[in-house]
């Protein structure tokens, strides 16, 4: 691996990023997405002096189409950060528990199948 790979990376992250968000017309799968963003992130910590703050792993994709409206909810949803692993999940599990015992009498979880990049939210499945 390489810095020039790593530049190459944030061109083809960066280019993903625009069509999955502004164009709506993904060309790859988001586990390949999510391969070319690991191996970035990777390169990033590698590479410490190539830092830029325009990478794209410093944000959450790009400027969405406008048709998407903007929405709060009234409790904090988390992510799973594309864990892959068990170990992954459960540190996130982790947090997320921890996190919600300081703001809930009772903690919850609701896991629901996550549709092409878009979070679902059904407080009435809350269990």
């Amino acid at each position: 691996m390489s810095i020039e790979r790593l530049h190459e990376l944030r061109i083809i992250v960066e280019h993903h990023n625009k069509l999955y968000y502004q164009q709506d017309n993904p060309e790859i799968s988001d586990a390949e997405y999510d391969n070319f963003f690991r191996e970035l992130l990777a390169l990033e910590e590698e590479f410490p002096e190539e830092f830029a703050p325009d990478s794209p792993t410093l944000r959450v994709g790009t400027v969405p189409l406008s048709e998407f409206q903007s929405y709060n909810h009234q409790y904090r949803m988390f992510s799973l950060a594309n864990a892959m692993t068990k170990d992954e999940f459960e540190s996130f599990f982790h947090t997320v528990m921890n996190v919600q015992i300081t703001s809930l009498a009772t903690p919850s979880v609701v896991l629901e199948y996550k549709f092409d990049g878009l979070a679902i939210e059904d407080r009435k499945s809350v269990v």
